[in-house]
């Protein structure tokens, strides 16, 4: 039979655990009514169960919480309580300290550190979701259905009347009418008359192909309607009518009053197209872009482009013999001179005329084969100096032009041909370019030419020329 547990041994288990018994003991099953040494709390747990496990606080094992306790910690996470604690995880009425919010927020949940829903944006009131949609210019016609469902409100500008999505209190999307990012039925169908078009087919999308009908010339046309609304520029109507398309029995007939025959595929204005000119019958590419701005379409008939055989003529004609490739019309040319036998490198453009254009053979002007000088003169009212090549005559025509002009001669050199001072006359003025001295005189300054050969007297001195001068062979 087992032993009666009396009150002192009763009392000495309870003391031992923190626990202060207020009646007197009954049994070790009954709960006994005592106070907390540690949290100060009234409690109720039996002896076995003290005997068992020990301390048996409830408060202090976290298994419950005091209405005084809750109530502390409500205040710490910013709410006010408005009725009595109703459990940990029962909903709590109460009101938020910073938004004055009535919501129903959890003991459990604020004590892990949940705020305020509508202060962390987790949650909208509908009064705010009202006021934020009249700041972007609409009237709400129906309750606040949600943040991501479809809200019917009416446009305070334009009074229309559609569904829309309120987000959030930062969204600032306004009339989908009014911004021009979507379309009713009247504004397509005025769109289209003010413009002589009839529409096909039902209206796809601002950026898609619609398939129209000009009122005008019948013709069918797939155009976009944002690309017809342009504001940047007035793109007209019909694309034919507007001329920015032609027809392609209207381009034939075009071609051939350019005295041009297609005979390749075509793509668009703006590529090259393979035609057979009639005039010439060579194959050119021009493009129709171009040939509608009043270009001509064969290069060859315009003297821009020439045939191989061509100038190899025009250098037979002219009395040369070329050495290499011909290189383009305005680049030099390496031939032999037929008659005095020297090479030199002519352009294509100095040998379209007759008599030859060899600058050693040729009669009149600088003499390439006879003595001539370099000479450096200097003009005080202009502020240059000038580098250049003459003949080497005691009576120089070249000098005494320049002497009239205000240029006083400060050196010159004399050389055996008019090649070896015309070699380094070249020298010094890429010289002049490699130090970023340029052309200084107008040409209108100087009469008698060779403003291209001047510098500013004040980037350089006439002794460095001169002595650089002295250096070259």
């Amino acid at each position: 039979m087992a032993q009666r547990i009396s009150q002192e041994q009763a009392m000495e288990l309870f003391v031992a655990s923190d626990l202060k018994p207020l009646e007197p003991f009954v049994n070790s099953m009954q709960p006994w009514k005592s106070r907390c040494v540690r949290c100060k709390k009234i409690v109720s747990p039996n002896y076995n169960k003290v005997r068992l496990r020990g301390h048996q606080c409830k408060y202090c094992a976290g298994q419950m919480v005091h209405a005084n306790d809750a109530v502390k910690v409500m205040k710490r996470g910013g709410f006010t309580p408005k009725v009595p604690y109703p459990g940990a995880n029962a909903r709590w009425k109460s009101e938020c300290k910073k938004c004055k919010k009535i919501t129903f927020p959890s003991y459990s949940t604020v004590k892990l550190g949940i705020g305020c829903k509508y202060c962390s944006h987790n949650a909208v009131d509908p009064k705010d979701a009202a006021a934020a949609m009249r700041e972007r210019g609409f009237k709400v016609l129906g309750p606040f259905p949600g943040a991501t469902k479809p809200w019917m409100v009416r446009c305070l500008s334009c009074k229309r009347e559609f569904t829309t999505y309120f987000h959030s209190l930062k969204t600032a999307k306004r009339c989908k009418y009014c911004m021009g990012s979507a379309l009713d039925t009247k504004t397509i169908e005025l769109t289209l008359t003010k413009l002589n078009l009839k529409a096909l087919e039902t209206f796809p999308g601002s950026n898609i192909p619609w398939r129209l009908k000009c009122l005008i010339c019948q013709r069918v046309s797939h155009l976009r309607y944002g690309h017809l609304t342009r504001k940047d520029r007035n793109v007209g109507g019909c694309p034919f009518c507007s001329r920015r398309r032609l027809d392609p029995k209207e381009i034939l007939s075009f071609m051939a009053k350019k005295k041009l025959r297609p005979i390749g595929p075509y793509l668009n204005v703006n590529s090259p197209w393979e035609c057979l000119c009639l005039k010439c019958n060579n194959r050119v590419y021009p493009r129709l872009s171009d040939l509608r701005q009043g270009q001509r379409g064969c290069a060859y008939c315009a003297r821009n482009r020439v045939k191989v055989e061509d100038v190899l003529k025009a250098a037979k004609e002219s009395g040369f013999t070329p050495l290499v490739e011909y290189p383009g019309a305005r680049k030099g040319w390496l031939c032999r001179c037929d008659v005095c036998g020297q090479i030199s490198k002519p352009q294509y453009s100095s040998m379209q005329g007759s008599g030859t254009r060899c600058k050693f053979c040729a009669v009149g002007g600088f003499d390439f084969n006879e003595p001539a000088i370099i000479y450096l003169i200097t003009n005080s009212k202009l502020g240059a100096h000038k580098i250049g090549v003459a003949g080497a005559n005691e009576k120089n025509e070249r000098l005494a032009k320049h002497s009239r002009g205000g240029w006083e001669l400060y050196r010159k050199k004399r050389y055996l041909t008019g090649l070896e001072a015309f070699k380094v006359e070249q020298k010094i003025l890429k010289w002049f370019i490699s130090k970023e001295l340029y052309p200084y005189v107008a040409p209108e300054l100087m009469p008698h030419g060779g403003s291209s050969e001047t510098v500013d007297a004040q980037s350089i001195q006439l002794t460095t020329i001169w002595a650089k001068v002295s250096r070259l062979k």
